[in-house]
């Protein structure tokens, strides 16, 4: 999916919380899952990955 650049900042966010955090780790793969995000009543984002 593309995303907007507020999307873009959002991501990079996330993944650095939580690759520190070990939750996640980077692959050198050529599966992936999906990555987007859903704008929540109160205009957060909300990351959704699809597996």
């Amino acid at each position: 999916y593309k995303l907007a650049p507020k999307e873009i900042e959002e991501l990079d966010k996330f993944l650095d919380k939580n690759l520190k955090k070990k939750f996640i780790r980077l692959l050198k793969s050529p599966m992936a899952s999906s990555f987007f995000f859903i704008e929540k009543k109160d205009r957060k984002l909300c990351s959704c990955q699809d597996y």
